[in-house]
């Protein structure tokens, strides 16, 4: 069964003003929220080194650092 609040959830081409902001407010959040969350900011090489670890080099859109067509 898949519960969509148990998945990580990635936020890619984020704003440096935005990831700021992030880090203002993360002490507020809980650890059980940060867990599931991953800001990851923009640039082939950032978003490629967070997500390549959970998703296959053939799926990831060459955008993003892999292999895949973009959709």
């Amino acid at each position: 069964m898949f519960i969509p609040s148990q998945s990580k959830k990635f936020f890619i081409n984020v704003p440096t003003f935005m990831t700021w902001i992030f880090w203002i407010f993360k002490p507020l959040i809980s650890a059980n929220t940060l867990a599931k969350m991953s800001v990851v900011g923009s640039g082939t090489s950032a978003v490629s080194q967070a997500l390549l670890p959970i998703i296959d080099v053939k799926e990831l859109p060459e955008r993003y650092g892999g292999d895949a067509e973009a959709f």
